[in-house]
C-alpha cells in the first residue's frame, strides 16, 4: 500500500469522525467512501450484524443500520427501474457488448426431513467480455431516491409477473427441429498444429526432468502453455466430453444434447456469424482474473456464483424471512456493484505488479513438486512395467 493510500484513509476517517455539536451521530453528507465501503463489504462476505456494529464502534465503518438505508435506497432504486423497463436488468450490464448466459437450478436443502431451511429457484449470469475494441457503454439511469435521504428499511415489492411465472409447456407434438444448411462437416486444418504443440510439451518436459526446477522452467501443462502462447488467456481449442464416458455415468440424454450442440457449433458461422467470430476470438471461457492461461468455462463460472449464494452472508439462513431474502435478491447485486467499482478505483486493490499476471502455477516451489511427481512416477513404472500392456484384471495403484 502507498503513502498516498495510507494518508487518504486516515484523512477519511478523521472526517467521518467529525460529529455534530446536538448529537453524537455521524453525519451522512460527511459520509467518506471508505467506512461506507468497511460496512458493505462486512455485510456482503458476512452478513453478520454484530461484526458491523464492531466496527463502526471502533470509527472505521458506517452502523449496520445505516448499511441497511443504503441497500433499501439501492434495492428500491432497482426495483423502480425493473418496473420502468419492464425487464430486469442489472444496472451494471454493459449496453453493446458481447454477452454469454448461464441458467441453472440453485437448491438449498439442509434439512432433509422438515425442508425447514430449504431453498429452490433459478440461477441466472450474465458475462460479458469487454476488449479493447468493444469496450460497451455504461447504462444512464437515475437515482430517484438518494442515499442520503434514504430512512426507510423495507425493500419494495416486485411485480407480480416477477415472482409468478405461468407455467410453459409445448404445444406441439413433434419438436420443429432447423434445418440443415448446406454440409455437416467439421475443418480439422487446426488440428495436427495443435497436437504437434502437445508433443513439444512433452519433450521440454523429458528434457527437464534430469535437472533441478529453475525460474522459468514452467515443465506442467498450464504453466508450459501460459508462457509460449501469444495470448495466455486465449485458449487455442476446446474439446467436448468423451461421448462414450457420458454412457458409463449413465447421462444418455446428456450425451444425445452433445450431438445437437457440435451441429450448432458447425452452423454458427452460417446461423451467427458474429458469434461465431466472437467465439473464435475466445469469449466462449470467462477470465476472472488476469493471470494467463487461467479462463474458466461458462458453466463453471456459474456454480461458483450459485456458492456465493449458499455460503456464508448468502441464502442460508433467509428462507423463512421473506423480507430479508427479498433483500438480498434484488440489493446483493447491487451492493456487490459499489464494492467492485469502490476496488477498481482504490489504489490499493489495483495490482500492477508483473507477477500478478502469471499463471498460478508458474513458481518455483510448484514447479519442482511437479518434476519431483513425475520422477516418481517415472520410477514405478519402470519397475513395475507399463501399465498399459496389462492384461490381468487386478487394480494397480502407481502412486500413493
Amino acid at each position: 500500500m502507498s503513502y498516498s493510500q495510507l494518508t487518504s484513509t486516515i484523512a477519511q476517517l478523521l472526517m467521518y469522525s467529525c460529529t455534530t455539536k446536538q448529537s453524537n451521530r455521524h453525519m451522512k453528507d460527511h459520509e467518506p467512501p471508505v467506512c461506507a465501503y468497511l460496512g458493505v463489504m462486512i455485510h456482503c462476505k458476512t452478513r453478520k450484524r454484530d461484526l458491523v456494529d464492531t466496527f463502526f464502534k471502533l470509527g472505521l465503518s458506517v452502523s449496520y443500520d445505516r448499511m441497511l438505508e443504503i441497500s433499501t435506497s439501492m434495492a428500491n432504486d432497482a426495483c423502480r427501474r425493473y418496473v420502468q423497463e419492464g425487464i430486469v436488468c442489472p444496472a451494471n450490464l454493459f449496453q453493446n457488448g458481447f454477452t454469454s448466459s448461464a441458467v441453472d437450478n440453485i437448491d438449498h436443502n439442509p434439512s432433509s426431513i422438515s425442508s425447514k431451511d430449504s431453498f429452490y429457484g433459478t440461477g441466472i449470469s450474465f458475462f460479458q467480455h469487454i476488449s479493447e475494441d468493444a469496450q460497451g457503454v455504461v447504462q444512464a439511469f437515475d437515482q430517484s431516491e438518494t442515499m442520503l435521504k434514504c430512512q426507510s428499511k423495507r425493500v419494495s415489492l416486485l411485480p407480480e409477473s416477477y415472482s409468478n411465472l405461468p407455467p410453459a409447456v409445448l404445444r406441439f407434438n413433434e419438436t420443429d427441429i432447423p434445418l440443415v444448411e448446406g454440409e455437416l462437416s467439421i475443418d480439422m486444418f487446426s488440428f495436427p498444429a495443435a497436437l504437434k504443440g502437445e508433443f513439444k510439451w512433452l519433450k521440454h518436459v523429458a528434457e527437464n526432468l534430469t535437472v533441478r526446477a529453475t525460474v522459468g522452467t514452467n515443465i506442467s501443462w498450464s504453466a508450459y502453455h501460459a508462457a509460449v502462447l501469444p495470448d495466455g488467456n486465449k485458449l487455442p481449442a476446446v474439446s467436448l466430453k468423451d461421448h462414450s464416458l457420458v454412457f458409463a455415468l449413465n447421462h444418455t440424454n446428456y450425451s444425445r444434447w452433445l450431438l445437437i450442440h457440435l451441429r450448432d457449433m458447425v452452423q454458427l458461422l452460417k446461423k451467427n456469424p458474429e458469434t461465431h467470430r466472437a467465439f473464435l476470438d475466445g469469449n466462449f471461457v470467462v477470465n476472472k482474473t488476469e493471470k494467463k492461461f487461467s479462463c474458466m468455462a461458462i458453466d463453471q463460472t456459474h456454480e461458483q456464483n450459485n456458492a456465493c449464494v449458499k455460503a456464508d452472508g448468502g441464502a442460508v439462513g433467509l428462507t423463512e424471512n421473506p423480507g430479508a431474502l427479498r433483500r438480498l435478491m434484488v440489493a446483493g447485486p447491487e451492493m456487490a456493484r459499489l464494492v467492485n467499482e469502490f476496488e477498481n478505483v482504490t489504489e490499493c486493490f489495483v495490482n500492477t505488479n508483473a507477477s500478478n499476471k502469471l499463471h498460478h502455477e508458474q513458481i518455483l516451489s510448484f514447479q519442482e513438486s511437479f518434476r519431483n511427481y513425475i520422477v516418481s512416477l517415472y520410477g514405478v513404472i519402470y519397475d513395475l512395467g507399463n501399465p498399459f500392456l496389462e492384461t490381468s484384471k487386478d487394480l494397480l495403484g502407481l502412486d500413493s
